[in-house]
């Protein structure tokens, strides 16, 4: 070998077809076999030609056995630079010419692939982790794209299928061998446990379900280990999310409950815990907040795979273990980001429905708990615009705009409104009370009525301090009416604002015509008040102004006093003869019911 290395490229490949043909002739002897499979290896290790040489034996021109041996020879042994300095892409390519021939040559005449794809990982990290990204490139092509003819993409397939015993057996060996590695701080050894992770995702989705709970479902509980680790944890959660998420007979899907065990559960719950109320102080980091979605779904799908099982043909007992769940999956309610507090709803609503787990103890506090955290979720925050929550952060991460995330809001607030209606189903009184001492809360709550105006047209928080709990009502519609005016201002109202005053609107009217005496005890200060707004024009429209007027005349109904109410809405049309014509309209017909009303009701 050693005479050989000094000659041309071109006598080298002489020499290496002739060696590639002794050794695939049937009647060549054993003696001259093993010498050219001697000068074969030798060329593999040691011949600095390898390159030249394998890119003009590579040629279509030469033969069917000479371009394969050498194909598989140049491709494996290819140089690169060590695993943390080579780009991704080369490696990428090389993994995708070896597809290219497998495609073509496995099984039928390349039957030894997978074991010399495990013979390669012994070499070293970057070989180990093309192997992966091989592996992986294959499971896209004949399963995901299905980017080749029928017949070869079933004969790799069944191929695949018969040896995923040794295949699964071979990919958790390598995961377990290099995040062991990596935990003694190996940089590269992260790098190929990245690489299985992804390559056992392409696998996870299509693969008997029984190959995923083997060895008592070992690789769902080393899923579970790599959720605390940072460089891991995304693919982990990824892989784990896509054996929870798989569909098929619910007696192959109850191995699936072990995650409810102690171990899995923990790493679960500490993985969760992460993320509980984890508002940024450096700003959100993208990999983070993609692994806490990840993990929340797996959490959703997890509880799904719960209320298929539970109560079904298969009989799954409710897990020991639902508490620790149900916190785990609070903590993502509770989360800054509306978008992960939102992916829980459709989950909550599921379990609170559920014929079983609804009426558990377990369950049932949870409810509790989730009244709770639900009073300050319904409250509309986290504009990607603004910077007065935690949740704005998130929001910018999340939604192109404001109004982008107002109509996510809304459906939001929807699923919101569905879970609590389930959970109210099984614990009414418990609701009642929460959202009763919420009404209580934002009644006696004083208002801020920050830098809208308000002061100089409607009440000050000192002034409500003697008013009782119809002033406070009131008051707290009556300032949203008053939203972003003040005397003289003319600047044209947002859209948003524009809404809040038509709600208030609404909500007074309501009011008055439905709670009239709850608002009556402070009826002076409110219709003085609606004087000092009717003296100038610009602060209301006109289907404010008729609101107003109409509240006011509704209260006046509860005088009981024909001559009070008189005197009170002859006073009004004094102060709103100035309106125009619709508004005097309205109030002439008000004017003209109430008289009779109330002339027959004293008389």
């Amino acid at each position: 070998m050693e005479a050989v290395m000094g000659e041309p490229v071109s006598e080298m490949c002489d020499h290496l077809i002739k060696a590639v043909n002794v050794m695939m002739d049937a009647e060549s002897s054993q003696i001259y076999r093993l010498e050219a499979l001697k000068f074969c290896e030798e060329f593999k290790e040691k011949c600095p030609f390898c390159v030249p040489c394998g890119l003009q034996l590579a040629d279509k021109a030469q033969t069917a056995v000479v371009r394969h041996f050498v194909l598989h020879i140049y491709i494996c042994h290819l140089g690169t630079y060590p695993i943390l300095e080579e780009e991704s892409h080369i490696k990428d390519v090389l993994a995708r010419i070896i597809v290219e021939m497998i495609k073509r040559e496995w099984p039928q005449h390349w039957p030894d692939m997978l074991k010399e794809m495990e013979a390669l990982t012994s070499i070293g990290e970057a070989q180990t982790e093309l192997v992966m990204m091989i592996l992986l490139r294959l499971a896209e092509d004949v399963i995901t794209f299905q980017t080749l003819p029928a017949q070869r993409r079933r004969d790799i397939q069944q191929t695949l299928t018969q040896n995923m015993d040794s295949i699964f057996s071979f990919l958790l060996t390598i995961l377990q061998l290099h995040v062991d590695e990596y935990r003694k701080l190996a940089k590269a050894h992260c790098r190929v446990g990245v690489a299985a992770l992804n390559t056992l995702a392409g696998y996870i989705d299509w693969v008997a379900l029984a190959h995923l709970t083997n060895d008592n479902c070992r690789l769902l509980e080393m899923l579970c280990l790599l959720l605390s680790e940072t460089e891991l944890q995304l693919e982990a959660a990824e892989c784990l999310l896509i054996a929870i998420s798989r569909k098929g007979k619910l007696e192959d899907r109850k191995p699936l409950m072990v995650l409810f065990d102690d171990v899995a559960m923990h790493y679960i719950l500490s993985a969760a815990q992460s993320a509980d109320g984890a508002a940024t102080l450096v700003g959100v980091v993208e990999r983070h907040y993609i692994f806490l979605k990840r993990l929340c779904q797996v959490l959703c799908s997890l509880g799904s795979q719960l209320c298929y099982l539970v109560g079904s043909d298969v009989e799954v007992d409710v897990p020991t273990n639902l508490s620790k769940y149900t916190e785990a999956f609070l903590a993502f309610t509770t989360h800054p980001s509306q978008f992960l507090r939102s992916s829980t709803q459709i989950t909550w609503g599921t379990l609170f429905r559920h014929e079983i787990l609804s009426k558990d103890p377990v369950i049932i506090q949870t409810m509790i708990k989730y009244f709770r955290t639900t009073m300050t979720n319904l409250v509309k925050t986290g504009f990607p615009s603004k910077n007065d929550s935690p949740s704005c952060e998130y929001s910018r991460h999340d939604f192109d705009s404001d109004e982008d995330f107002n109509s996510f809001f809304n459906s939001f607030r929807a699923q919101q409104g569905e879970a609590v209606r389930n959970a109210c189903r099984v614990v009414p009184l418990e609701g009642f009370q929460i959202a009763a001492e919420w009404l209580q809360y934002q009644i006696s709550t004083p208002i801020d009525i920050g830098t809208t105006g308000c002061t100089c047209c409607f009440l000050t928080v000192a002034h409500t301090e003697d008013l009782g709990r119809g002033g406070r009502v009131c008051v707290c519609v009556c300032v949203c009416v008053m939203v972003n005016v003040s005397v003289g201002n003319s600047a044209p109202r947002t859209r948003a604002v524009k809404n809040v005053r038509r709600h208030a609107c609404s909500s007074i009217i309501k009011m008055s015509r439905d709670y009239p005496w709850f608002i009556l005890p402070c009826f002076d200060m409110l219709y003085n008040q609606v004087k000092k707004l009717f003296s100038d024009e610009a602060l209301l429209t006109q289907m404010e102004k008729c609101a107003l007027i109409e509240a006011l005349v509704l209260i006046s109904n509860q005088f009981k006093d024909y001559t009070k109410q008189k005197a009170f809405l002859e006073d009004m049309y004094t102060h709103t003869i100035h309106t125009e014509l619709c508004v005097y309209t309205h109030t002439h017909t008000l004017y003209t019911l109430n008289c009779v009303c109330t002339h027959t009701h004293t008389h």
